[in-house]
């Protein structure tokens, strides 16, 4: 028998050989499909998969993978990469769906799947976050913006306000415990908090990506802010006082990323060689790399189901790869 010791090392080390991953076709499948944002439904146990050139929002279920097409987004035909619905976010009632050809966030009954309304904005959306009660906030890089808009499934309820981000914003996260928004910005490689509130801009931080800062994740009951860079490297940050705690190097390619606060588990798509790298996070902030699971290459965006299932993007492939954390 083995000492529990070694038992102990040989349980954290994981399998020698992780299983491969389900892949999921999204429409006639095989084809190239604009894959950027997911999104998670905890309520409903669903992923949220815009997907350009379907034009549609795919709605997986979590636990059996039959999934649900919500079409009649974008411009039908078009084939650029970042166009149509690219990003989603959960809203009480409805998903807010943004759609860069219609340059407005659509509202989509989170129980019947059915158009409740729509939101126009001044610019091309990126990335659109919620903020309770009725804000919904989206950056516009080509503006270098973020525009917030106070809504209904009647419209806009006030003028639209913005928020200069000079080099333009790329990510965003809403930390409502603290009343802030993060998002970085590529163009000078910061990070950058604002207030939900006033819009006020609180700091400028350093990101600690040499290069390229891409996703961001959030543990708001740690104060704890993971920002990653295309490089592969991802900083944990202090969102107390902006202090880098650690920092970790992942796979080239990394682009979205995701964090279960649960298992203090980060997840960090690998697009250049198709790994998925998975990262233990100790209660003091500390990342330890436990390996790898298999991908495929140019996946770079990850969601959780909070109970160790990934859903990662292979836009080449015009799918959805479920891997489970077996770490």
């Amino acid at each position: 028998m083995l000492p529990a010791a070694a038992l102990s090392l040989l349980l954290l080390a994981g399998p020698a050989q992780p299983p491969a991953p389900v892949a999921i076709a999204l429409g006639d499948g095989g084809e190239p499909l604009g894959l950027d944002d997911l999104g998670f439904d905890p309520v409903r146990n669903e992923v949220l998969v815009p997907a350009a050139q379907l034009d549609a929002l795919v709605v997986l279920d979590a636990r059996t993978l039959a999934q649900r097409v919500i079409g009649g987004f974008g411009a039908s035909g078009a084939t650029e990469k970042h166009r149509g619905p690219t990003t989603v976010d959960v809203a009480p009632h409805d998903l807010l769906v943004g759609d860069r050809d219609a340059r407005a966030v659509i509202l989509i009954d989170r129980a019947t799947g059915a158009r409740a309304g729509e939101v126009p904005i001044g610019g091309v959306p990126d990335y659109v976050r919620f903020v309770a009660p009725s804000d919904l906030w989206a950056t516009e890089p080509a503006a270098e913006r973020i525009e917030v808009r106070s809504w209904s499934r009647a419209g806009p309820r006030r003028e639209a306000r913005f928020i200069a981000v000079p080099g333009g914003p790329e990510s965003l996260v809403i930390d409502a415990q603290a009343s802030r928004a993060y998002t970085q910005s590529e163009g000078r490689n910061e990070l950058l908090a604002f207030d939900l509130g006033t819009l006020k801009h609180l700091f400028t931080w350093p990101t600690g990506c040499p290069a390229d800062p891409r996703g961001l994740a959030l543990d708001a009951s740690r104060h704890w802010l993971f920002a990653a860079c295309k490089g592969g490297r991802v900083s944990l940050i202090d969102t107390t006082s902006g202090k880098i705690v650690d920092q970790l190097q992942g796979e080239p390619g990394v682009d979205i990323i995701d964090f279960d606060a649960g298992r203090r588990r980060l997840y960090l798509p690998g697009a250049k060689e198709g790994q998925l790298v998975v990262v233990d996070v100790s209660a003091e902030g500390k990342m330890k790399r436990l390996g790898t699971l298999p991908t495929a290459v140019g996946a770079h965006c990850v969601v959780s189901d909070r109970q160790g299932k990934l859903f990662v993007c292979d836009p080449r492939h015009g799918r959805i790869l479920v891997v489970q954390d077996s770490y």
